[in-house]
């Protein structure tokens, strides 16, 4: 039992000296420059509103810019503590919470950041909607569409598509949904939202639908009209990659959050 102890002590300590003799290092890495390979790293504000841009990195610093969400931002320079220091698209050069802050995909400059949808539903959202927002958000996550690419939600001959149909036959569970003016519980309740990110996503960066429909009660977590409602085998949500270049979708989610960023493929 002795030497069990002294052995304990001995690791204990060399943990403790790895430490020490590596906090410059960790003190380095906190304030790197924000690039890859050469090319400035970019963000995206991860807010329900707003996210303000500070002059200094303290709370109480004054404003100089509000960033909408999904408003892309340069990084800087990473890590003032809880801060991060961006450039913003009218200039402005301030500090950022790095809490609200998302990080833009990069592998080397093999993507460029298009844009960024941010949509969040501030009035509740159920264990099994967010549930059905994550499975629904997954398959849209990594989506690649060359140009001329079709992105369907569901596919009319046999309900699978991108996403497909949110039954519990794929593993979708109940929650509120909007049918024909009224709130009701079905399966797949919360997908919608994702839908709507999506429509958000590629309205920034010019795209148009060939398909899509609203809900038939305005959303509570989009501006009326900026919503994606899908519902098979009557309602898809479709559109073709008109862009030049290759595109490719992040989609994820946190809690009641949905965000998908479009990139450039390089």
């Amino acid at each position: 039992m002795n030497t069990r102890k002294r052995n304990h002590n001995g690791t204990k300590f060399l943990a403790l000296l790895l430490c020490f003799y590596m906090l410059p290092l960790f003190a380095q890495m906190d304030v790197k420059a924000a690039e890859v390979d050469n090319v400035p790293q970019k963000g995206y504000a991860k807010v329900n509103t707003y996210l303000n841009v500070r002059e200094d990195a303290y709370d109480e610093s004054a404003v100089l810019e509000k960033l909408a969400p999904g408003e892309i931002v340069t990084i800087v320079q990473f890590g003032e503590h809880s801060w991060t220091k961006v450039q913003t698209d009218e200039g402005n050069v301030g500090f950022v919470s790095s809490e609200y802050l998302g990080i833009a995909f990069s592998e080397g400059d093999k993507y460029e950041i298009l844009s960024a949808a941010v949509i969040t539903k501030t009035d509740g959202s159920s264990e099994n909607r967010n549930f059905n927002m994550r499975r629904a958000a997954y398959r849209v996550n990594g989506i690649i569409l060359q140009p001329g690419d079709e992105f369907a939600w569901y596919s009319t001959e046999n309900s699978t598509g991108v996403v497909g149909c949110a039954s519990k036959a794929n593993g979708y569970k109940e929650a509120p949904v909007i049918v024909n003016k009224k709130s009701t519980t079905g399966y797949g309740g919360g997908v919608c939202q994702v839908s709507t990110a999506v429509y958000n996503c590629i309205y920034k960066i010019g795209i148009e639908p060939t398909e899509h429909h609203h809900h038939s009660l305005t959303s509570s977590y989009v501006e009326e009209g900026m919503d994606a409602t899908v519902s098979y085998p009557s309602k898809n949500f479709v559109f073709t990659n008109t862009k030049d270049y290759t595109i490719m979708l992040e989609a994820y989610t946190e809690g009641s959050r949905v965000i998908v960023v479009a990139y450039k493929v390089l």
